[in-house]
């Protein structure tokens, strides 16, 4: 008998177990919702126009351009001078670096980094984020067997950091508030 009782408890204990799972995950959905989170990516930006200019040779620019074209709130213009605001990528730069060597002096891990620096203006040139740094950096270990596969994973690296890259981008911009326009200077006193 004590047996047949176990398996009914048990079974108690997992529903009771799901039902304090589900209450909990409510309940964070619930704060979450009154605190004004968001979803990772989403994201809507103070202006109706953004021109973003990128170095030529810039691998997120493809990225950035995508995320904006989502944004249904936001049009990106062809020319600075009919846009809200400015976005100029002032550097883009991929780094390689060797971290770590082992026991026999053979590289054992490197470090791949991805850095770029940015700035925001205002239609009348005011800067609404001064140049601002973003630097993202990821370890990989070194296997002299997969030389080939490790370019394709340094490549697919490369990738989620750009897109990391591109959405800390939108969230700043996102943060970024236009400024009001400049008041005249007042008249002189007669």
């Amino acid at each position: 008998m004590h047996a047949a009782r176990t398996v009914p408890d048990a079974a108690r204990r997992r529903g009771l177990a799901r039902a304090v799972r589900l209450l909990a995950l409510t309940a964070l959905a619930a704060a979450g919702a009154g605190c004004g989170f968001q979803l990772r990516g989403s994201f809507e930006l103070p202006y109706r126009t953004l021109y973003a200019s990128f170095p030529p040779t810039s691998q997120i620019e493809p990225d950035f351009r995508n995320q904006i074209r989502v944004a249904a709130s936001t049009v990106l213009v062809d020319r600075p001078g009919d846009a809200e605001a400015r976005l100029d990528v002032l550097q883009e730069f991929r780094e390689k670096e060797i971290v770590a060597f082992s026991t026999t002096g053979q590289p054992a891990q490197y470090q791949l980094r991805l850095r770029v620096v940015f700035r925001l203006c205002a239609a009348d040139g005011r800067e609404l984020i001064p140049p601002t740094e973003l630097l993202l950096r990821r370890e990989v270990s070194i296997n002299p067997t997969q030389i080939v596969s490790k370019e394709l994973e340094d490549a697919l690296i490369y990738r989620d950091m750009q897109n990391e890259i591109v959405l800390q981008m939108l969230w700043r911009l996102a943060a970024a508030q236009a400024p009001a326009p400049a008041a005249a200077a007042p008249a002189a006193a007669r």
